[in-house]
């Protein structure tokens, strides 16, 4: 059996929930959140597909878990907006920041 990346521990990015975790516990400032946030490349969720047939499953995507911030009031409206906003900038112009 062949070890994958040379035995070395590879520390995952952090997600839109644990970051704006972070803010609610006091451990970041809203404009440290928001910078991060700010930051990340949002994914769709998707319906996947079976030899072009969708299935009955959903595949999250990390804007839904900006939405999901939202509806469960982590986020107030205008920081969901101004993320909203930046996105969708983002996709017009065709700019994706890592």
């Amino acid at each position: 059996m062949r070890r994958q990346h040379n035995g070395t521990l590879r520390i995952a990015p952090e997600s839109v929930l644990d970051i704006i975790d972070e803010r609610d516990a006091g451990e970041i400032d809203t404009a440290a959140m928001m910078r991060a946030l700010s930051a990340l490349d949002y994914t769709d969720g998707y319906v996947p597909e079976i030899d072009g047939v969708a299935t009955d499953a959903y595949e999250r995507g990390s804007w839904d878990d900006i939405e999901y911030a939202y509806q469960q009031d982590k986020l107030t409206f205008e920081e969901y907006s101004q993320l909203f906003r930046a996105r969708r900038a983002r996709q017009k112009t065709g700019v994706i920041h890592g």
